[in-house]
């Protein structure tokens, strides 16, 4: 296997519809996110992912310690994630993501 490099995830999803490369690892969402915002409709439709993650990377959310409310925020932040979770609408807004609803 030949590994090559990209400047930029556009560039990759480029170089693989120009045949430069046969495969690119990259997050899901961004992918989808530049297929549907940054690529013709024709080209997008030539690329295809595999659902089988190659790693997985949990998210944090940051928050500047000197911000006076910083506390208030993390805490009314970890709530309505709860919240989300419990009512299975964070799974939804998820599925909704990976189907291109949001683009």
């Amino acid at each position: 296997m030949t590994v090559d490099t990209a400047k930029d995830d556009v560039t990759a999803l480029k170089m693989l519809l120009m045949r430069r490369v046969d495969l690119v690892v990259m997050n899901r969402d961004v992918g989808l996110d530049i297929l549907h915002r940054q690529l013709d409709p024709a080209s997008a439709a030539l690329i295809d992912c595999d659902r089988t993650p190659v790693d997985s990377q949990p998210s944090y959310l940051a928050i500047a310690r000197s911000s006076p409310p910083a506390a208030t925020l993390i805490a009314d932040f970890n709530r309505g994630l709860a919240k989300l979770r419990d009512q299975g609408a964070l799974e939804q807004v998820q599925r909704d993501l990976a189907a291109g609803l949001f683009y």
